[in-house]
């Protein structure tokens, strides 16, 4: 089902739709794990309803409209890393088999602030980077 909300720009309505991640076994296709994200109930990502009025005025960059989500990346831990247009980065992981991920043992999030731009996280030694369509996130493994 569709819930409705009343939204500001002029659009009197804003569906809200279920949202999932899904992994899958590489080599099989065999489901391992589903997480539900919460709703998100908004016209645009992140930050781009924040300065749609402001940015109007560049032509450089009027708005960013990535995807609801970017490309998840998987760790050799079995964690995967992916942002979402809601303004968070998740790391999700199936910590005790049951092929569904929920509670804080098995979804951390990052808030970011802004949509997520399409590619997925990047690794190297000790480090994860990430991208909105304001800001790049680097993080460093203590």
């Amino acid at each position: 089902a569709n819930w409705l909300f009343p939204t500001w720009m002029g659009f009197p309505e804003v569906p809200v739709t279920p949202s999932e991640i899904l992994a899958f076994e590489p080599k099989t296709g065999q489901f391992l794990w589903r997480y539900v994200a919460p709703p998100y109930d908004r016209m645009q990502p992140m930050g781009d309803e924040e300065g749609h009025f402001f940015r109007t005025y560049d032509p450089e960059r009027s708005i960013c409209l990535p995807a609801m989500w970017a490309s998840p990346t998987t760790s050799g831990d079995g964690t995967t890393y992916v942002a979402r247009s809601d303004g968070r980065l998740y790391a999700v992981r199936d910590a005790n088999g049951d092929g569904i991920v929920a509670g804080e043992e098995e979804v951390a999030t990052f808030w970011t602030g802004a949509g997520a731009l399409h590619p997925g996280t990047a690794f190297s030694p000790n480090l994860m980077a990430m991208a909105t369509c304001d800001s790049l996130f680097v993080f460093r493994r203590q």
